[in-house]
């Protein structure tokens, strides 16, 4: 325990620097921008938590056979400390820092099930270190060995749906299901970002989802590098402080858009939220011209400003 809890005193210690070296962006960064682009009461944002948490453990049925597996990983580690406490001084280095990344995961609001993944490599290496404690252990008895070897192709059984799941079936996943689909795939949005490497040398590209440039040349207008960053930016009026904090809201992009001051803009996945309806129309009419369309999204480029 003594090298468990001097593990998570570094480990927050080593947290707290960036904070600590501007108190205001470093809140932000960790939480005030979850808590700037969610609209929950702390008792609603408390419930929702419990919500994730439920899931990540196998409670809630959306995520049943992936939260058993987790549930078995924090199993086995406790059963490996239980064994040999001895073990203890090897996990805690792991399971410190595995336990400070998930409460970091659960602090932001709303709170969602993949923050957690963050934490998982630790959680899989304590897992590791007690099922070699526990291993010659179970393999003594010779009911428990039948027992503990039918666990195992269960949960590797477990491993398999869920693998087919997330790569197949997509049922339950989020950001998966229905006819907007094929949008959000690698396969619509590359051809975006190959598209935008000829504007790569005009300067930043102002895109309704940063996601059209990935594997692109061209980099994000700063600023806008998340899609959530103007939701965040509408709940903070000074304009100082979203400089500050690296957020452009709706209507500072509106502002960059009349005045022609970017030169290339990206419109398709996210455009309303971005932009405000009728991005296509206020484009055209601060100058902008329709070059490109690829799939769902559309490239426009600044017109030469009229003497």
């Amino acid at each position: 325990m003594s090298v468990f809890a001097l593990s998570f005193l570094v480990i927050a210690l080593l947290c707290s620097i960036p904070p600590l070296a501007d108190p205001v962006a470093g809140f932000h960064g960790i939480l005030g921008y979850h808590l700037s682009r969610s609209d929950l009461s702390w008792p609603d944002a408390l419930r929702q938590k419990l919500a994730v948490l439920s899931r990540l453990i196998g409670i809630d049925p959306g995520d049943r056979a992936l939260g058993l597996q987790l549930a078995a990983l924090l199993g086995i580690s406790l059963l490996g400390l239980a064994v040999d406490r001895r073990v203890a001084s090897r996990v805690g280095p792991g399971a410190a820092l595995g336990s400070a990344v998930a409460l970091v995961s659960l602090a932001p609001s709303r709170t969602f099930a993949q923050y957690f993944a963050l934490a998982a490599p630790f959680l899989i290496e304590t897992a590791c270190l007690g099922v070699h404690t526990v291993l010659p252990w179970l393999f003594a008895h010779r009911r428990i060995r039948s027992a503990a070897i039918a666990a195992g192709v269960l949960y590797l059984s477990l491993g398999g749906l869920e693998a087919w799941r997330h790569t197949v079936t997509g049922a339950g996943v989020s950001g998966i299901g229905g006819r907007e689909t094929p949008r959000w795939s690698l396969d619509a949005v590359q051809p975006v970002g190959r598209a935008l490497d000829r504007y790569a040398g005009i300067g930043p590209v102002l895109a309704s989802w940063p996601g059209f440039l990935v594997g692109s040349a061209a980099r994000p207008w700063p600023g806008m590098e998340n899609h959530f960053g103007p939701a965040a930016a509408s709940r903070i009026p000074q304009a100082e402080r979203r400089a500050r904090l690296h957020l452009l809201s709706t209507a500072d992009l509106e502002h960059l858009i009349r005045a022609r001051r970017v030169p290339t803009v990206v419109v398709g996945q996210w455009e309303t939220a971005t932009f405000g309806p009728g991005a296509a129309i206020r484009l055209e009419a601060a100058g902008y011209r329709r070059a490109q369309e690829i799939g769902s999204a559309a490239i426009w480029t600044a017109e030469p400003a009229r003497p």
